[in-house]
């Protein structure tokens, strides 16, 4: 109701103006809730109880360059399994240490053209988010890194040719082959490999998660070459490769 002073007539007359509401519910998210990227969907979480002791079993693919001869390169691509266990430690059991075995991916002996597998095994190290959610979702990031050898027999016949005092003249006189230019591609060091990577453990129940991961991981391993009078010398070849891996976390 509002009084009216635009009629000189009557000064004092009321009019009523018709008014239209409308109810708004004040918890409504749209009007109370700020945007925010760390937002959170009120899911209930399945609450983790981490053991002391860690298994991981993965299945994963692999891509890969890998040498076909000496001059010829090839795009290459594998299915591998790992597992890997260990201890957790720490406040809220968030790092972990242990010892990873996978099955392996095949590479070339390049001087000869042959074919072999290559199982490998990795120190494996992970540290993993204390908080129960990323992003609003059930889910923990992880990182992971390794550091090991394969155990091919050609792997192994480096590492002995290395360490085996009963080739020590042979290695020093294909070490000064090597150092003058005269064996092109041979390489004597260790095949030490090592490898890391990033993913996320969803709980899937109270004792076990199903994770998401991908990484780097850079293969050094054993071939074999007929040089300077020898049938095998042992050389060390690197191929790096791109890893998705999916699975379970005891």
């Amino acid at each position: 109701v509002f009084e009216n002073f635009n009629n000189p007539d009557y000064l004092r007359s009321l009019r009523e103006v018709p008014v239209e509401t409308k109810d708004i519910n004040p918890c409504d998210p749209c009007n109370c809730r700020q945007f925010n990227l760390a937002f959170d969907l009120n899911v209930h979480c399945i609450k983790r109880n981490y053991s002391w002791l860690f298994v991981e079993l993965r299945g994963g693919y692999a891509v890969y360059t890998d040498y076909s001869s000496m001059t010829t390169l090839v795009g290459r691509d594998a299915w591998l399994g790992e597992i890997a266990a260990g201890v957790r430690f720490g406040g809220m059991k968030e790092w972990g240490l242990g010892i990873a075995v996978n099955s392996g991916i095949k590479a070339y002996n390049a001087f000869k053209g042959q074919d072999y597998l290559r199982p490998t095994v990795l120190l494996h190290a992970r540290y993993q988010s204390p908080s129960d959610k990323f992003l609003g979702l059930c889910m923990k990031p992880f990182i992971y890194g390794q550091f090991g050898m394969p155990v091919d027999k050609l792997s192994i016949s480096l590492f002995k040719f290395n360490f085996t005092t009963g080739c020590a003249n042979c290695r020093k006189y294909i070490e000064g082959l090597s150092q003058m230019g005269l064996l092109p591609g041979v390489d004597i060091s260790l095949p030490l490999s090592y490898g890391l990577g990033f993913g996320f453990d969803i709980p899937m129940a109270s004792f076990l998660d199903l994770s998401i991961d991908a990484g780097f991981r850079s293969l050094a391993f054993g071939e074999s070459a007929a040089v300077a009078g020898f049938e095998n010398v042992p050389s060390m070849r690197r191929i790096n490769m791109f890893l998705l891996r999916m699975g379970v976390t005891y």
